[in-house]
């Protein structure tokens, strides 16, 4: 507060002194570090108003599209990187941190055209930028949603080389490298390659509470070669993972389990490990086809009375299914073997 008081002080005295702009963006500076955001926003829009054409003034803008990035104001924050990044009074730093931020915009968007096209961007410019590794990796992460899969590993296995190094195990998106490299090679059915790569991630990390993603593309992997133990011991870890319980993946895992036991014909156990989908999870997508496999399941062991109870939960619980829609047809059949 002393000294925001003091440059106060100053300009009170000298209105326009010389090298208002660097006083000014040091004023702003010491707020911004003292974590007085909004009265740093104030000092960069000053500095901006009465400094416009300094070089500091573009820096300023910056700050100001950060800011509004942080408080939500996405659209206002885009537009102001891209005229950072068209503008040649941008310097080098303040073209690539904007250019990042685009990046980061574009891939919570999913717009992965603009993301692919925004990371060959940085890697063109800046080559040698500390950050290239950031754009390698939404460069291959982009790629494979757009189905390259031969460009996302040719960007995430140059990655892969790198694992040990700090740098890049610090990345907030390394998890997610390992995750793509697996989902990646079980589209190719390149099973051996699933078990490489969750492999090499678990000694790298192996309390990362990220191996329940990997665990449930290895039980995919490994259902997928009927290997149904291996299938069952993956799925479990997926559901019994502290990270990972409850969440949208184990909801997943738990119905693949499910599956494993009903293509062994192993009835009963499927019909449970079914259930527990329908019971323990809040994601109606594999809640309503699991309730639904275990209302076959009764239909099939002739348990009618059960079979009708699933098939009611299943019709009021995901009225708007498609299983739902199943269900009423197989309700009137259950009802009539029961004599209902």
């Amino acid at each position: 507060d002393a000294s925001d008081a003091a440059y106060e002080a100053v300009f009170e005295k000298f209105p326009k002194p010389k090298g208002l702009d660097v006083l000014l963006d040091e004023w702003a500076l010491l707020n911004y570090e003292a974590k007085r955001y909004d009265r740093a926003d104030e000092l960069f829009q000053r500095l901006i108003k009465e400094a416009p054409n300094s070089d500091r003034a573009y820096a300023a803008r910056l700050n100001l599209a950060e800011s509004d990035l942080i408080a939500g104001r996405t659209q206002q924050a885009q537009k102001s990187f891209e005229e950072l990044v068209a503008s040649s009074r941008s310097t080098s730093a303040t073209k690539e941190r904007s250019l990042l931020h685009l990046v980061g915009i574009q891939v919570d968007k999913a717009d992965w055209k603009q993301v692919a096209a925004l990371c060959e961007q940085v890697q063109q410019q800046f080559p040698k930028s500390d950050r290239t590794a950031d754009a390698q990796f939404h460069l291959g992460e982009a790629k494979f949603h757009l189905n390259d899969f031969p460009a996302s590993l040719k960007s995430l296995t140059g990655l892969r080389k790198q694992s040990t190094a700090a740098a890049i195990r610090k990345a907030e998106w390394f998890p997610q490298l390992w995750v793509i490299l697996a989902e990646i090679s079980i589209r190719q059915k390149k099973y051996t390659e699933v078990s490489a790569v969750v492999s090499e991630y678990r000694t790298l990390d192996p309390k990362s509470p990220h191996l329940y993603k990997l665990d449930e593309i290895l039980g995919r992997s490994y259902k997928n070669q009927t290997k149904w133990k291996e299938a069952q011991a993956a799925y479990r870890r997926v559901t019994e993972s502290p990270s990972g319980r409850r969440t949208l993946t184990a909801a997943k895992a738990q119905l693949y389990l499910a599956e494993t036991y009903l293509e062994q014909k192993n009835y009963k156990t499927a019909r449970g490990e079914y259930l527990k989908v329908y019971y323990l999870y809040k994601h109606p997508e594999f809640q309503a086809p699991a309730l639904y496999q275990a209302a076959l399941i009764e239909q099939s062991l002739k348990n009618w009375k059960d079979a009708i109870n699933a098939y009611e939960d299943l019709i009021k619980d995901f009225p708007t299914s498609k299983y739902a829609k199943m269900a009423k047809t197989r309700l009137a059949a259950a009802k009539k073997q029961a004599g209902t």
